[in-house]
């Protein structure tokens, strides 16, 4: 997994950190300019390396003029990283990109022996690729997939976002969802109790050419009501649903990450609450690997259970 960052690590990057040592089955790669982290994973690897530099990177790496202003610009190049760090993925079959504001469950319990050996390109949503979670396999033609972007140059030396990661590399992959989404979004959403179902079921009958590509929607980003708790659970790495968001997922009984977009201030959707400044209420020394209970996840804090 690629994730370069640059300015300052989220509040609860201890606790995501911690969840991806869980996960042996990825190792994670930070190319990052932040104070490192207090602990540190056999598969949490940090390479230093300011923004400046890492943009003249991708600049050599892709033939391009690549220094924008904020690094959130950095989700444009997500679809390209398999290019940019062709040498740190020598060793790896699959390569990926995530984000930070997350935790992971048993990434396992969704990237079994069998995915891995049937599909190329594996998402968690499935009307676009997820920019917090995406694989490919490195020797498949979705390494380079990204090139095919209409003025894909033009688009990444831009100051603008354009959501490469998600929308146009998304459109490029399967073009026919372009005119289905007008439909979905304009029309079968606003009047379908089951939209998210019926959504998928047309999602899979306009991928004929990519056999190789799983895209379903895990529901990985619940969007919190008042009351909800997530639970983590600290001594089997799994996380518990509150009882009011019963959702049935595709591959199994649970979620493996929790997408932290819509409890916290996002600019996608405005929530009647949300995390405030002093919603992490896990102390410094907490030590997560002794510790046998759970952590506590709401529109409010996250907290351990006391």
């Amino acid at each position: 997994m690629i994730i370069p960052y640059f300015g300052e690590f989220p509040k609860w990057m201890d606790l995501y950190l911690y969840s991806c040592s869980r996960n042996k089955i990825v190792d994670f790669h930070y190319f990052t300019d932040c104070e490192l982290p207090r602990r540190v994973y056999s598969n949490t690897l940090f390479h230093k390396i300011s923004f400046t530099d890492y943009c003249r990177l991708a600049s050599e790496k892709l033939g391009i003029d690549f220094h924008p202003k904020d690094p959130y610009k950095l989700t444009d190049l997500k679809p390209f990283y398999g290019m940019i760090h062709k040498t740190d993925l020598s060793n790896y079959q699959f390569w990926g990109y995530s984000d930070l504001d997350l935790i992971y469950g048993d990434i396992a319990d969704f990237l079994t022996d069998e995915m891995l050996a049937k599909y190329d390109f594996i998402t968690t949503h499935s009307e676009r690729p997820a920019g917090h979670f995406s694989i490919i396999r490195y020797s498949s033609k979705y390494t380079q997939y990204a090139f095919r972007i209409k003025d894909w140059k033009n688009r990444i030396e831009s100051q603008t976002h354009y959501s490469m990661d998600e929308d146009l590399l998304g459109y490029e992959l399967n073009p026919l969802m372009y005119g289905f989404n007008e439909i979905y979004f304009h029309l079968i959403k606003r009047f379908s109790i089951d939209s998210i179902e019926l959504y998928n079921h047309f999602q899979h009958l306009t991928l004929p050419f990519h056999k190789r590509m799983y895209m379903a929607e895990c529901f990985t980003t619940p969007k919190p009501k008042d009351g909800e708790v997530w639970r983590y659970n600290l001594r089997n790495g799994r996380i518990i649903q509150p009882e009011s968001y019963r959702i049935k997922l595709q591959y199994g009984a649970r979620p493996f990450y929790l997408h932290f977009l819509y409890f916290k201030k996002n600019k996608y959707r405005t929530l009647p609450h949300h995390w405030e400044d002093d919603f992490y209420k896990i102390p410094l020394n907490y030590n997560f690997e002794t510790s046998s209970g759970e952590i506590m996840i709401s529109n409010e804090y996250i907290k351990p259970m006391r």
